[in-house]
């Protein structure tokens, strides 16, 4: 901070023959500032005189593998492979700087393997919070070294097409580990379990589209948050042993379908979905749906405040595995249902909706319902009126379509909608406007 009652400065801006003002300024302060500059601006800081020379090397910086780099490395010469001017700045700023390196993500690179465990050895020593691997599959996974299992300093870690070795060697020691995300990997049951185990501050643990697995057992005191979609149709069961602050469980669109789910002891499970009504085994506590039936339902399911499901309307069972399903979470606030199979033009049987008598998450607590997919016909039009006249609280529907795009669609099916029996004189219905047909697997949103 400089006084305005200084002559030399009477403008704003001092004249550019002034005095270097920056200079009089500690080094802490200055690396303090280029910590908040992009790693290419911080590397161009090196040129302006021999004290900056080192500074940006001494700022805790964030290494990302895009075309930033290419700024600190133009290699034009014949031979160099596709990927040698980002192989090459890397090489540079981990060798030339001290660390700490906050965060670095890595991807779209084509080299030898034994590089990159350089690579990872380094940034293990220089204290790496957060790391993602997005290594392009070519003919095998990259086997995951020992630096990296023992990284004490890692707080989150994105793997994409790498293998842990089973058993793990050395064992896992991830002390300050927070987040974990393995995409389009190998890794096996008892990898898992040792891993989580290892972790005593793991909160987030995401498999998506992983190949290996079989039979999860999940048992962890500290996650809170856990994504499961197996594209490869290998895992046999999911089963939540022990955990107590677990508080969202997302699983792929068809899992629940062809996977035994069980939920032991989860007493802060707030989040479930994708529960597809074809269900092959679900298991809440003493509540247990099987073959889409519901078998047992000695106590409900009071913690659950929001739940995803994949439904065909046009299955009476599976509709009325809904039913039974929003029976058993009397305290559901939030309703995301995927509406799948509406290219089958059978009439569905109306009346199991006519029928219906309310549920307790209806009368009081249920406040927003989302409808993907939705298209208008009988089968999924006589569920959104069956929640408009029943759902007492609730605030605004949402109607994603295909057909919203159509002229006078939106107007027609408003006519059908029963707006004039709302429950909730204050339930609003919007109608979304969706481009194409999405079923990919993606995290919890609340528009699905």
């Amino acid at each position: 901070m400089v006084s305005d009652s200084e002559p030399h400065l009477s403008g704003v801006v001092a004249a550019a023959d002034g005095p270097d003002r920056f200079s009089l300024l500690p080094d802490c302060l200055l690396v303090s500032i280029l910590s908040l500059l992009p790693i290419e601006d911080s590397v161009r800081t090196s040129i302006l005189s021999t004290r900056w020379r080192h500074l940006w090397t001494l700022s805790p910086i964030r290494l990302l593998d895009d075309s930033g780099l290419r700024r600190l490395h133009q290699d034009q010469e014949e031979g160099i492979p596709l990927d040698g001017w980002r192989v090459r700045a890397i090489d540079r700023v981990l060798s030339a700087h001290a660390g700490p390196i906050r965060s670095c993500r890595i991807s779209c690179l084509y080299f030898r393997f034994p590089l990159f465990d350089g690579w990872i050895q380094t940034l293990s020593q220089k204290g790496v919070q957060d790391l993602a691997l997005r290594i392009p599959m070519e003919r095998r996974f990259y086997v995951v070294p020992p630096s990296l299992i023992t990284c004490p300093s890692l707080q989150s870690l994105d793997l994409c097409y790498c293998r842990f070795p089973n058993p793990t060697h050395p064992r896992p020691d991830l002390v300050n580990l927070r987040a974990l995300k393995l995409n389009r990997s190998l890794v096996t049951d008892a990898a898992v379990h040792e891993i989580v185990s290892s972790c005593p501050a793991l909160r987030s643990l995401a498999l998506v589209h992983c190949a290996g697995l079989r039979r999860i057992h999940l048992r962890s005191r500290t996650l809170c948050s856990m994504i499961l979609d197996d594209y490869a149709l290998e895992v046999e069961e999911v089963f939540v042993v022990d955990a107590p602050n677990l508080e969202s469980l997302m699983l792929g669109k068809s899992t629940t379908a062809r996977t035994h789910v069980k939920v032991r002891n989860a007493p802060k499970l707030q989040l479930l979905g994708f529960v597809d009504m074809n269900i092959k085994m679900l298991e809440l506590g003493n509540t247990r749906f099987q073959e889409s039936k519901l078998n047992i339902l000695s106590t409900l399911v009071h913690g659950l405040k929001k739940l995803a499901v994949r439904v065909n309307f046009h299955d009476d069972l599976q509709a009325h595995t809904l039913c039974d399903l929003l029976r058993c979470f009397p305290c559901l606030e939030t309703l995301d249902v995927w509406i799948v199979g509406m290219d089958n033009y059978d009439e569905p049987d109306l009346e199991n909706w006519e029928q219906q008598g309310s549920f307790d998450c209806l009368d009081h607590h249920l406040k927003g319902v989302t409808l993907k997919g939705f298209l208008g016909q009988r089968a999924d039009l006589g569920f959104a009126n069956f929640l408009i006249e029943k759902a007492r609280v609730l605030k605004v529907m949402t109607l994603i379509s295909v057909h919203a795009w159509k002229e006078g669609w939106v107007e027609t099916k408003q006519q059908d909608l029963s707006l004039q029996n709302k429950a909730s004189v204050n339930a609003e219905v919007v109608f979304v406007k969706e481009k194409h047909e999405n079923n990919k697997f993606q995290p919890w949103s609340s528009l699905i």
